[in-house]
């Protein structure tokens, strides 16, 4: 992940990619990524390096891998 992270934070349409890690289940990790759209998103899921990198760790998950897609159009404020 060391090395992948610079490389996704420099391509096209990236805002943010980070690596975050659970304290209580550490074998657990949480990749946010948001880019400029969802293309951009497909367009870096489609680059050789990614791919490389999905087939690497596939085998270190019990489970297979997925993505939760958030789209955030509007900003509601709301009281608490």
């Amino acid at each position: 992940m060391s090395k992948l992270i610079p490389i996704v934070r420099k391509e096209a349409g990236c805002l943010k990619y980070e690596t975050l890690s659970n304290v209580e289940e550490p074998e657990l990790y949480i990749i946010p990524e948001e880019c400029e759209s969802k293309k951009h998103l497909d367009d870096n899921l489609a680059l050789p390096h990614m791919i490389k990198h999905k087939a690497i760790t596939a085998p270190w998950s019990a489970e297979p891998l997925f993505l939760s897609l958030y789209d955030v159009n509007t900003v509601e404020r709301i009281k608490i």
